[in-house]
């Protein structure tokens, strides 16, 4: 009979470690395939007269007081229902070639604000 100690020994024997399986999401697309080639191509090959920018945008962001660790001589507490302080919305492209970050910060996020922000 086989111990779970020898198992271990025999494992980290072969530094082989316990580790947290990774999570990812894959495309349920059609296309996905042909998209995924033609963005490699794009970040290969720059165009001539165009940039490659990798474009997210974050839902709204609200600002209010987060709990968190620091130094004190009684226990920071955060209440749960607060009121919010405050709203923005936040865009970011990253350009794939100059390997600049542009981001910009706004009250409300329309498609006018996007196409805005995309003209950089």
């Amino acid at each position: 009979m086989i111990t779970w100690i020898t198992i271990k020994r025999i494992l980290d024997g072969n530094k082989i470690r316990l580790k947290n399986a990774q999570k990812w999401m894959t495309s349920n697309d059609p296309d996905y395939q042909s998209k995924e080639e033609r963005k490699e191509e794009l970040k290969n090959n720059r165009p001539r007269k165009g940039k490659v920018v990798s474009f997210d945008e974050k839902g709204t962001v609200t600002v209010k007081h987060y709990g968190g660790r620091s130094y004190s001589r009684e226990k920071p507490k955060v209440e749960a229902k607060q009121n919010i302080k405050g709203k923005f919305e936040f865009l970011c492209a990253y350009d794939v070639h100059e390997h600049g970050v542009y981001y910009k910060f706004y009250e409300r996020k329309t498609h006018v604000e996007v196409a805005e922000f995309l003209i950089f």
